[in-house]
């Protein structure tokens, strides 16, 4: 089952500060970007129970990446256009871009590789009046998920031949077991921070 943020892992757009303050206006923003980077850096700072955020190292540089939907990389451009373009300029000049944490990005704001992602969760039901669309971006940092395997027979994949037509035709049959989550411990969120912001979907219908 997919598992909510907990309360320490999670930030709004403009100045939201829960599900229910979220209004229209509460959209992706360069400041949002810069919000959760700094979030991320001071996460123990801020609270000495809490692990570090670790970003990703790219060329001896720190990366994190943020996972949002096409709506918020919509918002990006036409609220900020000077700082869209700066992102441009950042990625385009990055000793990192040809790693593959740069395929397909949209640039570089505040160490934060852009991605968008259609199929990001969307809500309908955001805003005092449970009617607002946003949806919930991604900031990942190192270790944001795990994966796991099932073990048969101490392999994590099956292998399987089968000799058919008294040997003139060679069946195979492959499988496993596989898994991916994010990370989580003592109920906790480990290298990924929610950040859920408006998405001005009227202007595509």
């Amino acid at each position: 089952a997919i598992q909510a943020p907990d309360a320490k892992h999670i930030l709004y757009g403009g100045s939201a500060t829960s599900k229910a303050t979220l209004t229209t206006a509460d959209q992706m923003t360069k400041t949002v970007v810069e919000r959760v980077k700094l979030k991320a850096t001071l996460m123990r700072a801020l609270n000495p129970d809490a692990a570090n955020m670790v970003p990703l190292s790219v060329e001896g540089e720190d990366r994190y990446i943020l996972l949002m939907h096409p709506a918020h990389a919509y918002s990006l451009r036409v609220t900020d256009t000077a700082g869209w373009i700066a992102a441009q300029q950042a990625a385009a000049a990055s000793e990192g871009r040809s790693n593959p944490i740069f395929k397909g990005g949209l640039g570089l704001m505040a160490n934060t590789v852009l991605h968008e992602h259609e199929r990001v969760i969307r809500f309908t039901d955001y805003g005092a009046g449970a009617n607002v669309q946003a949806a919930r971006a991604l900031y990942l940092g190192r270790q944001a998920g795990v994966e796991a395997y099932g073990m048969a027979g101490g392999l994590s994949f099956q292998w399987n031949e089968e000799a058919q037509d008294h040997g003139n035709l060679l069946e195979i049959a492959s499988g496993t077991i596989w898994g991916f989550k994010k990370a989580r411990f003592d109920n906790r969120d480990f290298g990924v921070i929610a950040v859920d912001a408006a998405i001005p979907l009227s202007v595509i219908q």
